[in-house]
């Protein structure tokens, strides 16, 4: 509610500007940045559609320079408020025609943004030369018949005739690449999906991006009759994809589209099918991004080919930066690998606090001895939430390594060296484990009458009591408490 009501004085600042300052600044920054900026995009969220558009509409003039900046401000403004292009459109068109705009302009700034359509209700004649020469583009063959026209080039080209999106042709363009073996028209075709994903990337319309990029992926790793040559071009397509321009729209698009949206999902989908292939862009941009939740997600994508990249990975826990580093043993970890373990092994001892948290987080997923004897070195860490973390990993791993050390720290005599709470972290611990020996260790600490009684805190000999009566419940047999 803080940040709403915030978020609201911040936008009603910003229109008491007028709307010719105001659609600078829209044009020239806000809308731009706040693909990637959670906090600008809900103060422009805070203004109505109709107030936005009569902004950047009075601030433009008919210029070409004038016209692409409107087209990157409406598509931000379409991603930024989730709105159906259609109603962003509708809403910029009334604002430049009420401005006075000429009706060539607007459609020339209106087609910027949404995909367009070729369109002719007579066959071609000398007025049509312009369209004859595209369809020639679209035979890759040079000088061929209509014979030698492939089927796929040849629907291709009765569709442009009636109208389709550029989604639909980049779709038949990966279509009729993939079918190709011939060197020179593979790369023709395949020159033609590489430029066409990346503005389609640019433009948000992620959904067809990712069905190409998967078919790509798909033929570059499993058709056996494609050349080598061949398919590291596919391969280099998806290279594009991975620059910061590219990752940054994708980015922005999970900062700023709900989870359920199919922007969103199309978004996922794409970028983990570039994880597939190279894992350290997408590391890089988890360092980067505006907010942690969206790092998060970043950092699931990644981790769901993992398994693929482990030696990869494990020369990314080499990196200087600590966030980063911490990424990339979270990426590792969540594998559930127990490959990973000697890459984990080395940042257990990393000298940043958070790093050696994310090791530990990492290692109590993994039911392996090694998992185990680097919880148990965690519980040496001389940062204390990291000590307690580990402690409670082992309460969950069991095992009688994990018995053996929890125990140790559990009846510290000498009093000095764990403090109060990792003891209590260790006895509720062995309360989990709940064997024989851990019950044997728990009557030792709460045992009132003995010895041991002098030197315990009460807090652990409250935990120990506590820790009885939750084996009681879980067993079987009736734990007798020592009179």
């Amino acid at each position: 509610d803080e940040r709403a009501s915030a978020c609201r004085s911040v936008a009603e600042g910003l229109l008491a500007l007028g709307e010719d300052a105001l659609g600078k600044l829209l044009t020239e920054r806000l809308l731009l940045e706040s693909r990637h900026n959670g906090a600008l995009a809900d103060v422009v969220r805070q203004m109505s559609l109709d107030e936005v558009c009569a902004a950047l509409a009075s601030s433009s003039e008919e210029s070409r320079t004038s016209k692409e900046g409107l087209a990157r401000a409406l598509r931000s403004l379409t991603q930024i408020r989730h709105s159906a292009t259609d109603s962003v459109m509708g809403a910029m068109g009334d604002a430049l025609a009420s401005e006075g705009v000429s009706e060539s302009f607007i459609a020339e700034v209106l087609g910027e943004v949404t995909p367009q359509h070729v369109r002719t209700s007579e066959p071609p004649g000398e007025e049509d030369t312009e369209m004859e020469t595209a369809l020639q583009l679209i035979d890759l063959v040079p000088a061929a018949s209509d014979k030698e026209l492939l089927p796929e080039l040849a629907v291709l080209a009765r569709q442009a005739k009636n109208g389709i999106t550029d989604g639909d042709v980049l779709r038949t363009l990966v279509a009729v690449a993939l079918d190709e073996y011939r060197d020179e028209q593979f790369e023709d075709a395949l020159s033609l999906v590489q430029s066409s994903i990346s503005l389609l990337a640019a433009r948000g319309e992620f959904e067809v991006a990712a069905d190409s990029v998967e078919a790509l992926w798909a033929s570059a790793q499993e058709d056996k009759k494609r050349s080598r040559e061949h398919r590291d071009r596919l391969i280099a397509v998806l290279d594009e994809l991975l620059e910061d321009e590219q990752l940054g729209a994708m980015v922005s698009a999970i900062c700023t589209y709900p989870k359920d949206t199919p922007e969103y999902e199309s978004c996922c989908r794409l970028m983990k099918v570039l994880a597939l292939h190279s894992l350290r862009p997408l590391l890089e941009v988890t360092v980067t991004v505006p907010n942690e939740e969206t790092s998060k997600v970043l950092v699931s994508l990644i981790a769901e080919v993992s398994e693929s990249h482990m030696d990869e990975l494990g020369q990314s826990l080499m990196d200087g930066r600590p966030v980063f580093v911490r990424n990339a043993v979270a990426v590792l970890s969540r594998s559930g690998d127990p490959r990973c373990l000697p890459h984990l092994s080395r940042t257990i001892h990393h000298a940043d606090a958070t790093v050696r948290r994310e090791t530990i987080r990492g290692a109590s997923g993994i039911f392996h001895i090694k998992a185990t004897e680097m919880l148990i070195a965690g519980l040496e860490d001389s940062d204390p939430i990291n000590a307690r973390l580990a402690a409670e990993a082992l309460g969950s791993a069991g095992g009688s390594e994990a018995v053996t050390a929890l125990t140790r720290i559990a009846l510290d005599l000498d009093h000095t060296k764990y403090d109060t709470a990792l003891k209590v972290s260790s006895i509720e611990a062995l309360g989990r484990i709940g064997s024989e020996e851990c019950v044997a260790t728990l009557h030792r600490i709460s045992n009132p009458h003995g010895v041991v009684h002098r030197i315990r805190a009460r807090e652990t000999r409250t935990a120990a009591k506590k820790a009885l009566r939750a084996v009681e419940r879980r067993s079987t047999i009736t734990v007798r408490r020592e009179r």
